[in-house]
């Protein structure tokens, strides 16, 4: 078992799925938002390994895919001083174990690292995440997005909706359409017709005992908004075509 410090970007599935994959795989995960990092270009430089400097590039980033930055431009050092300003530019994720680096989720490199066999009890987890391409980030279809752009805010309470999830030690990573998503991917908000009305899914993965802790709480914080939080059922990700990845919701009866 190792410990692997991952660097994500919060609210990203792909990232999601690929601790999911350390996880059952008996690693330590440590989490940390590649956006908030301190870097500087000594400590970036060594995840790249030997990679092309266009490989280093996030595509999906917005000024890259703007065309105001053209990857195969820069050479080492500028590329570097972009990134440690701007690193919404780095191609997620990045993981270290002791002094080694690595960018990307390659399985087989991986693999040969750190091992990827399932731990006892997960092999069902490791079996699906398999058939799953995690060296690239989906694009999401209207129910979900894993990009780099700033969604659309609905008009509705989202500044209550952040605070009350602040409260359960969680945070608002995006939201797009009538979807607001939190950190972990553990439920989506979802809005409705009456703006102060917030319909709740927990991810069908969450535990039993978590989903009412965390539903106690929100409740509680809910009340002191004036926001009625309904609890209506679970929700699943899964890719669909074109590599998007299609939220399906199960509502209770």
């Amino acid at each position: 078992m190792a410990q692997v410090i991952f660097y994500e970007k919060p609210g990203c599935i792909n990232n999601a799925k690929q601790k999911k994959w350390l996880i059952a795989a008996g690693h330590d995960v440590i989490s940390k938002n590649i956006l908030e990092a301190e870097w500087s270009p000594d400590e970036l430089l060594p995840y790249f390994g030997d990679r092309p400097v266009t490989e280093w590039f996030n595509k999906t980033a917005p000024r890259v895919k703007s065309g105001e930055i053209v990857p195969e431009s820069f050479g080492v050092e500028d590329a570097l001083a972009l990134m440690v300003k701007d690193p919404i530019l780095i191609r997620r994720p990045l993981l270290r174990v002791d002094d080694k680096r690595m960018q990307g989720f390659d399985k087989n490199a991986i693999h040969a690292w750190i091992g990827l066999q399932p731990s006892e009890g997960n092999e069902a987890v490791v079996e699906k995440l398999q058939k799953d391409d995690l060296t690239i980030r989906p694009r999401p279809d209207k129910n979900a997005r894993c990009d780099d752009q700033a969604p659309a805010i609905p008009e509705k309470p989202l500044s209550l909706m952040m605070e009350i999830t602040n409260a359960a030690g969680l945070e608002v990573t995006y939201a797009y359409d009538d979807l607001v998503f939190v950190s972990h991917n553990i439920f989506i908000y979802r809005f409705t017709e009456i703006g102060r009305n917030v319909d709740i899914f927990f991810n069908k993965d969450c535990e039993a005992q978590a989903e009412q802790r965390f539903m106690e709480t929100l409740l509680r914080a809910a009340k002191d908004k004036g926001i009625t939080l309904s609890r209506r059922g679970h929700y699943t990700l899964s890719e669909a075509e074109e590599e998007n990845i299609s939220i399906e919701f199960l509502e209770a009866p």
